[in-house]
């Protein structure tokens, strides 16, 4: 090789380790990587900007609507303080300070409820079922996803840059996979049930799967105390499962106390949550029932299937009671009086009721077109198929995907959190349930979803329309025939002489909403005019309190109830 050819390689070699080399390294490394980093900061500070400004100017709109009480108010108002000290450069990721007790710091939305929230959402002396648990929103996934795309685009100028100057391609971890991994880190792709809830805290469980006899297939769970001749089952109400009789886990739930105080704890659940099959009918024939069904099929084929376990437990003699919330309540009433009309034991020993449905001569305002809207899309529906139902609930996963991951966001942002709790006390005339952590239950997720059948709607609109608890009316004299033998259908409260033997708990709630207490206060007029022993108490409660906001008073009183009849 001539000596000017040797040289020029030798100072090519040169300019590539001294000079054309460490240039691709900085600004493919260093360069590159600052300029990454501010515009990923670029964008959570917009989030963050974004966020506190919506959030100012919704607050200084709804400064001047009334919605709380002095008391949570000033819970409130040391919220905002927490939230708006947060160092953390997304709303998305708001923790505040360690409370009194030494725990750990809790999200601001598990805060907003210390005295009245369920342990969803952290309340005191509760485990939180949800500890450990991936919860982000959509608002929180948007900025992932918009990381990962500002990752991968700046991975693209660092590879170009990297052959220009005839670099190796690096082997090294790029900010772009720990982006990708977050937001694949997916919520569990399963329902969170009641199971899941007892095993985590620590009580026995038995899952129990029962056929009714047109083809449901239920689950029930089990906190089993074998040998215990005090055998207690819950029932929930609408659009909700059996999570909510343990959602305060050891803190608060009713179905705890009881299994402590000695009870077999039986959780029913109804066809209108998951495992929604049926073995008999086709998919499209799935949601045509009402509460007659909830009542005469789904309750009494769970109650044999408990008197079948104990008997094979050899547990002949045993005192069954039943507390039920909302229109699990009144499905209980409805197979407790429809049981005797056949002359067949209903096999209680004693009936405890929340917030019962049945009597609605009093409706929130906004929902009083639902009293005609239901049976015009009945009628329509029974004219189109005389065995089709539909299912009222968020049809499609990616629906219930958005919507639940905003709701996880609204839980987030104080003031959308305002936002959504007012229009909700709105909607369902100035209840003060919290409906908007209602909606972020396990249960409500992407795969499954507790629903309501457009007949069983039509049931509450007749209740409604009628001021009258009656079982369904099939919309013709004949087909009422063909079901009951009479023309209308027959009247529950009408009957309830028949549960003379039977004594009855209600409980009301003075701020529910939904089922004020003089809709409440219908059923103990009936049941005092037809000589039944019944009790009737009043709680500031809203309606969804009784399961979600459970506190001292009333779990003392459901206990004190189901131990009259076993001391």
């Amino acid at each position: 090789m001539p000596s000017f050819a040797r040289a020029f390689v030798s100072v090519a070699f040169f300019l590539q380790q001294f000079v054309t080399k460490p240039i691709g390294e900085f600004l493919s490394g260093s360069f590159v990587g600052v300029i990454e980093e501010s515009v990923k900061s670029l964008f959570r500070e917009a989030f963050q900007a974004g966020s506190r400004s919506c959030n100012a100017v919704l607050s200084l709109i709804l400064s001047g609507v009334p919605r709380e009480s002095k008391t949570e108010a000033t819970q409130r108002k040391k919220a905002w303080k927490s939230w708006h000290s947060s160092s953390f450069s997304s709303f998305n990721f708001l923790y505040g300070s360690d409370d009194d007790d030494g725990r750990a710091p809790r999200s601001l939305s598990s805060r907003f409820q210390s005295n009245h929230g369920y342990m969803m959402f952290g309340k005191r002396g509760a485990q939180s079922l949800t500890e450990g648990q991936s919860s982000r929103g959509l608002l929180e996934d948007l900025r992932f996803t918009l990381e990962v795309f500002v990752s991968r685009v700046f991975g693209g100028v660092r590879r170009f840059i990297r052959w220009i100057f005839r670099l190796e391609e690096e082997h090294r971890l790029h900010s772009v996979s720990l982006a990708k991994r977050r937001l694949r880190k997916w919520e569990r792709l399963y329902t969170f049930t009641a199971s899941d809830a007892i095993l985590k805290a620590g009580y026995p469980l038995e899952e129990c799967y029962v056929t009714t006899e047109d083809g449901y297939v239920l689950q029930m769970h089990r906190i089993p105390r074998k040998n215990s001749r005090k055998v207690v089952f819950f029932q929930h109400g609408v659009l909700d499962t059996s999570l909510g009789w343990v959602s305060l886990g050891t803190g608060g739930s009713v179905a705890f106390a009881a299994y402590d105080d000695g009870f077999d704890v039986w959780l029913g659940n109804t066809r209108a949550n998951p495992p929604q099959r049926n073995a008999l009918k086709k998919k499209s024939e799935y949601w045509r029932w009402s509460a007659n069904e909830l009542a005469l099929f789904d309750l009494k084929a769970q109650f044999e299937y408990i008197k079948r376990a104990k008997e094979n437990e050899e547990i002949s003699s045993y005192s069954l009671q039943a507390v039920g919330h909302s229109l699990g309540a009144a499905c209980l009433l409805m197979y407790a009086v429809h049981q005797k009309s056949i002359g067949k034991d209903h096999g209680l020993d004693r009936l405890v009721v929340l917030s019962p449905a049945g009597f609605h001569p009093r409706i929130p305002f906004l929902m009083r077109s639902f009293k005609y809207l239901m049976p015009f899309a009945t009628y329509i529906l029974n004219r189109v198929s005389s065995t089709r139902g539909i299912g009222l609930r968020l049809p499609s996963w990616p629906l219930r995907w958005v919507t639940f991951k905003l709701m996880a966001d609204v839980n987030r942002s104080p003031v959308f959190f305002d936002l959504f709790s007012l229009a909700f006390r709105w909607i369902f005339g100035g209840d003060s349930s919290d409906w908007t952590k209602a909606m972020s239950l396990p249960h409500y997720n992407a795969q499954a979803m507790p629903a309501v059948s457009l007949h069983l709607a039509n049931h509450f609109a007749q209740w409604a329309k009628r001021h009258d608890f009656s079982f369904y009316d099939y919309g013709s004299p004949q087909k009422n025939m063909d079901v009951y033998g009479q023309p209308v259908p027959p009247s529950v409260a009408g009957q309830y002489a028949l549960l003379a033997d039977l004594p009855i708990d209600i409980a009301g709630g003075t701020s529910d909403g939904l089922i004020p207490p003089e809709n409440a206060a219908c059923h103990e007029y009936y049941l005092r005019q037809a000589q039944v022993p019944v009790t009737m108490n009043l709680f500031e409660y809203g309606h969804l309190e009784f399961i979600f906001g459970v506190g001292n008073e009333i779990v003392t009183y459901i206990m004190k109830c189901l131990n009259t009849n076993t001391t």
